[in-house]
């Protein structure tokens, strides 16, 4: 009898060691963003389109600074908050803030009726889900001045006036 209360108590102990040791792994990885480019990776050279429909290099975009990239997508209500909110900050202030959305003729008409010009790109569906892997919305990816990926997460309002302070 002696012995069945000791063997019962190391079991109680052990399972209870295993709940903790679960407890602990899935509170460190809840705030592990898995969408996005991988941090420390290097954000390929694709194609954008600006608002204008001129071509270019992403790297011609991001020219050696330190930018905040952030997407969006026009049907999203947060997104909207983020790109109603533009209009509070000077164009000199979000010269290293680039916006992202998906190429298509509702977006691009959508930009033009809110005369946004700067600072907003077109990417093609595959290189926004399957190159930078943003399949959630509104993102933001944090670049320093190689173009590799230092931050990365769920943007907000919150997110620009961080980066730029």
């Amino acid at each position: 009898m002696h012995n069945q209360i000791i063997i019962s108590l190391i079991l109680i102990i052990v399972c209870y060691i295993l709940l903790q040791c679960f407890t602990i792994y899935v509170l460190k990885n809840v705030r592990r963003v898995r969408s996005g480019p991988v941090l420390g990776e290097t954000i390929k050279d694709l194609d954008i389109i600006n608002v204008d429909q001129k071509k270019m290099k992403f790297s011609t975009l991001l020219n050696s600074q330190p930018k905040l990239m952030i997407f969006v997508d026009m049907d999203c209500t947060h997104c909207r908050s983020i790109i109603k909110s533009l209009n509070l900050f000077n164009n000199n202030v979000l010269k290293d803030v680039e916006f992202f959305t998906l190429n298509t003729k509702e977006n691009l008409e959508e930009l033009k009726e809110r005369n946004i010009t700067q600072n907003f790109y077109l990417l093609s569906e595959e290189d926004m889900l399957e190159n930078l892997k943003v399949q959630l919305f509104p993102f933001y990816i944090e670049v320093d001045e190689n173009n590799i990926v230092q931050k990365k997460g769920y943007a907000s309002n919150n997110t620009i006036i961080e980066y730029l302070v």
